[in-house]
């Protein structure tokens, strides 16, 4: 919950620099009300996304429409409300109860308001509190300072700016987090002493470092393939009828990343092998897994578990009919039974065709499927039904 909806200054400059620092993954909306510029903001974030229309049959939420929900969802006991909702309640933050009304009625039309409601947690996020570890660079301080692109060119607008001479990254992701980075630079002390430590022990240990890029480059854009994977599924919860397979492009990105988490567990053992020389206390918990006092989490086991449950031999690079891993036995209960039930029918179908090659002494009648009829017999020019 923003703190625009509590009078402070939701200047579109002020906007502009939050949507450039904070990265919403997905933003929800009113297409009636949503002002063009503020939807023109968004879609020029570093990460662009996605824009989520509320239907129009939904109207325009307000305070009085927002209330009734609320109570639908957490009673009519408003101490038993989540802390920060109750609070924004009984501040009288009208504008920042709308907000969250609309963001209910959307869930409830995708059919994940039970889902997400009553497990979330919510917190108030104040634009003034929630910044103060970084400096506030709104957009004309960027622009002024040439930070991110150099006006006044028709072409290549981000040669001679700042960002054009510090990005020496290797990687998608990379080129993105140094731009944040310059969008927000860090503004308390001990923070910028650890990042240069860390700065300086990479470039005193050039094994390590070469080894680092050289890992790193092998990645593939892992941010935007768990972004997709989240657009997929919200794509296939709201569009009751599709033209396109969704459920196979989600698990061929889930199967991606899972690939891509795995090389990103070996890349972590590599720079093990290698760290023992570092000083920065920064750059250590960067490169070292928490089973050994790090923040690096291990996926092996997560991922384990994902491809004990798929069978992704089938995941081939035929037609996508093709393409669907299966459940593995034992996953699935019901999966297994009717799995059961076709081998059967396959099993009768065999007996019957091999009943019918007999009686006519001929080995070529085989079962041809058509769109009208499945399990034709046919043979030589001639079928049975």
């Amino acid at each position: 919950m923003t703190g625009f909806g509590k009078g402070r200054s939701d200047s579109r400059c002020k906007f502009r620099t939050l949507a450039t620092r904070l990265r919403p993954a997905e933003v929800v909306y009113n297409r009636d009300t949503l002002n063009p510029e503020l939807k023109r903001i968004l879609q020029n974030s570093p990460i662009v996304p996605s824009m989520s229309p509320l239907g129009r049959d939904k109207g325009e939420y307000n305070y009085i429409k927002t209330v009734p929900l609320l109570e639908k969802y957490f009673g009519t006991a408003t101490e038993k409300w989540p802390d920060s909702i109750r609070h924004a309640k009984t501040s009288g933050w009208h504008s920042t109860i709308s907000a969250l009304g609309i963001l209910m009625a959307y869930l409830e039309e995708v059919l994940q308001a039970k889902q997400i409601l009553n497990t979330s947690e919510y917190e108030v996020f104040d634009v003034d509190t929630s910044l103060r570890s970084t400096m506030t660079l709104d957009s004309q301080a960027l622009q002024h300072l040439e930070v991110l692109e150099v006006q006044g060119r028709s072409k290549n607008l981000i040669e001679g700016s700042l960002l054009h001479y510090l990005d020496k990254t290797m990687t998608p992701f990379g080129k993105r987090e140094i731009k944040r980075w310059l969008c927000a630079p860090l503004y308390e002390k001990k923070d910028i002493e650890l990042r240069l430590d860390a700065v300086g022990d990479l470039v005193v240990n050039k094994e390590l470092l070469n080894c680092i890029r050289r890992d790193l480059q092998k990645l593939p854009d892992l941010e935007k393939k768990i972004s997709r994977l989240y657009t997929y599924g919200i794509k296939q919860e709201k569009s009751p009828i599709l033209f396109e397979n969704l459920n196979v492009k989600k698990l061929v990105n889930l199967k991606e990343v899972l690939n891509a988490l795995e090389q990103v567990e070996v890349l972590y053992k590599n720079i093990l092998r290698r760290n023992k020389s570092i000083a920065s206390a920064r750059l250590k918990s960067l490169t070292t897994f928490t089973d050994d006092g790090g923040i690096v989490p291990l996926f092996s086991d997560k991922i384990k578990i994902f491809n004990g449950i798929l069978d992704w031999n089938k995941l081939g690079k035929g037609a996508e009919s093709d393409q669907l891993p299966e459940p593995n036995g034992g996953v699935d209960q019901d999966y297994d039974q009717a799995n059961e039930t076709i081998k059967e029918i396959k099993r009768k179908l065999d007996e019957e065709l091999v009943k019918w090659q007999e009686f006519f002494k001929d080995r070529s009648i085989c079962y041809v499927h058509k769109k009208e009829v499945t399990a034709q017999l046919h043979s030589r020019g001639t079928s049975w039904k």
